[in-house]
């Protein structure tokens, strides 16, 4: 898969909040940055509540 990765610093510069183009590295791990998330569902689960699908915390899209 290939995608575009813009500069932080220069997006940071536009004054914008969100970025189809930011993304970053991590302690071991990718982040994929906010445009994985754009077009999807995005749900969230609070440590040790009960949902229909288990306990907290998760994500799921």
């Amino acid at each position: 898969m290939s995608f575009g990765v813009g500069t932080s610093t220069t997006l940071f510069a536009t004054g914008n909040y969100a970025f189809n183009n930011l993304a970053g590295t991590g302690n071991g791990y990718f982040d994929w940055g906010l445009p994985f998330f754009f077009g999807r569902r995005v749900f969230t689960a609070i440590a040790n509540r009960a949902t229909p699908a288990g306990l907290g915390p998760y994500y799921a899209f």
